[in-house]
Order: structure tokens, then C-alpha cells, then sequence
């Protein structure tokens, strides 16, 4: 079960590390708002699935 905590939790930082990720490349004019809106939504359903429909903050 640690395992699994272990691998969910790197999952997340790796969901948050690809978020600072778009918001950078959105600040620095190399994709646009559009993009960014919808690379976030991907990432908001990917976060979601992987904590099992909970609230993320």
C-alpha cells in the first residue's frame, strides 16, 4: 500500500511541476491564454482521476 501512496504522490508532484510548467510558457508569450486553459483542464481531470474524485486544492 506504501507503494502505491508513494507512486500517487509522485504522480501529483508531477502534475504540479507540469502546471508551473504551462504557466511559464504561457508568461514567457510561447503559447497563449487558449492553450494554457486547456493543457490546465487535462491536468484538473488527470489530478482529480488520480485522487479518486476527491478535492484537490
Amino acid at each position: 500500500m506504501l507503494q502505491h501512496q508513494d507512486h500517487l504522490a509522485l504522480r501529483l508532484a508531477l502534475i504540479a511541476n507540469k502546471r508551473a510548467t504551462v504557466v511559464r510558457l504561457r508568461d514567457e508569450r510561447r503559447i497563449d491564454d487558449t492553450v494554457l486553459r486547456r493543457l490546465q483542464a487535462t491536468l484538473d481531470s488527470e489530478e482529480v482521476r488520480l485522487s479518486g474524485g476527491a478535492a484537490v486544492e
